[in-house]
């Protein structure tokens, strides 16, 4: 199996922030309106769970299961490695690919114009 797909235990360190992680991703995934002091208190609560928890194996785990809860520890962290949890956004993808069409334009129309 690889790691990706190997099953890892929970340990018991983690309990707390499984089930705050699948209490916050059901409120991100719900279409009904979600409670603003419930949601805040609840992410509170995760911040302080994820400060507490040694960075291991079953919590990166943990991170790439729960997009929420890797969201609120990527902000904790920001201040030491920015967001490096985070995929590139679709506006990135598309500034970056903008940049590079405009590079290539650039170059033909330079090759294309009469030399004096």
């Amino acid at each position: 199996m690889s790691k990706a797909t190997r099953p890892i235990p929970l340990p018991q360190h983690l309990a707390a922030v499984f089930m705050l992680a699948r209490r916050l991703e059901q409120r991100e995934n719900n279409a009904a309106r979600v409670d603003a002091q419930l949601y805040r208190f609840e992410a509170r609560c995760m911040a302080e769970e994820l400060q507490a928890a040694p960075t291991d194996e079953a919590l990166e785990a943990l991170l790439e299961v729960f997009p929420a809860t890797a969201e609120i520890y990527e902000n904790l962290h920001y201040a030491n490695s920015g967001l490096c949890r985070s995929e590139p956004s679709a506006a990135m993808a598309a500034l970056l690919m903008a940049r590079k069409t405009i590079a290539k334009a650039r170059r033909s129309s330079k090759s294309k114009q009469p030399r004096r």
